[in-house]
């Protein structure tokens, strides 16, 4: 795909952050590698219109207020990482966190309580 549109992906101006695993108890499963990247200022963005609907560029921590008001959803696994990284100063420090740190899978796991579903995250009370 990058070579069809004449890109080269600028490694060094990105690194590995996290992995998500989907849940044992969903039928479809992924395997999930989110990375941070420093962007080109104002790069436009472009909906795929089927798996992303709308696209803008906001601050971690402007995202995370967004979905506290209702405004937009984040999955899980994109809440729990832009709130990893919502409190770096600047993005050359959380790259070079991203470059030092270790990587653990994240595996929630989904639970029945009254009829209604309930994520858990390692960590969380009951998560096993």
């Amino acid at each position: 795909m990058l070579r069809a549109e004449g890109l080269t992906l600028a490694t060094d101006r990105m690194a590995y952050w996290a992995r998500w695993i989907t849940p044992e108890e969903r039928p479809l499963r992924y395997d999930a590698r989110f990375f941070v990247a420093a962007s080109v200022a104002a790069a436009p963005v472009d909906p795929d219109g089927r798996e992303t609907v709308a696209c803008r560029w906001l601050s971690p921590a402007a995202a995370l207020e967004q979905h506290r008001a209702g405004a937009i959803t984040l999955p899980v696994p994109t809440r729990e990482i832009l709130r990893s990284i919502a409190g770096a100063p600047d993005v050359t420090t959380l790259l070079e966190t991203a470059r030092r740190r270790e990587i653990r899978s994240v595996r929630p796991r989904v639970v029945r309580e009254g009829g209604a579903e309930r994520i858990l995250l390692p960590g969380d009370p009951g998560y096993f």
